[in-house]
């Protein structure tokens, strides 16, 4: 079968950035991009609680930095893992790990609330994960020009906030 025009060049393009993200280095940054996003999406559950329902949080303020960075860490982790399992070149490698993560980020913000039911956290959490593989799966190329150029900004501004909090102290 024979593309003609622009649709050979779209499948072209998709088929390049598929492998792209499937590289060691695109599984890492994808990696580095999801943990920084979830890291963010976990201190706005923690501020919400302190500061929307007025809970008192058990937390030191090095939580507003240790909380990205850490996730980043364990999200990489667990890339660089499935990576090296998965060596039997699945050629979507990196949209499992956007539902992993997906997954893991939604889990993680809801498990911050003690009113949400474990199991509803879970099946919620799955749901979202599932949502997520779905979205990038159609569309390779703009979720990996996206992860491109927005990491190295999403990593300044993780160690730009460890820098102001660890020197404001």
């Amino acid at each position: 079968m024979r593309f003609s025009g622009s649709a050979h060049t779209e499948a072209t393009t998709e088929a390049a950035a598929g492998r792209r993200l499937n590289s060691l280095a695109g599984v890492v940054r994808l990696a580095l991009w999801t943990g920084a996003l979830a890291g963010v999406v976990q201190l706005v559950g923690l501020a919400i609680r302190k500061w929307g329902f007025g809970e008192f949080l058990f937390a030191s303020s090095d939580v507003w930095w240790t909380t990205p960075v850490t996730t980043m860490v364990v999200f990489t982790i667990v890339a660089v893992t499935m990576s090296i399992l998965a060596k039997w070149s699945d050629r979507h490698l990196w949209s499992w790990l956007v539902g992993v993560f997906a997954f893991l980020a939604a889990l993680s913000f809801l498990y911050l609330f003690p009113q949400i039911h474990r199991l509803a956290a879970l099946v919620l959490a799955a749901g979202i994960g599932f949502q997520g593989f779905r979205i990038v799966v159609r569309r390779p190329a703009a979720f990996e020009r996206l992860t491109r150029r927005t990491t190295p900004l999403l990593i300044v501004l993780v160690l730009l906030s460890a820098t102001i909090i660890r020197g404001v102290q």
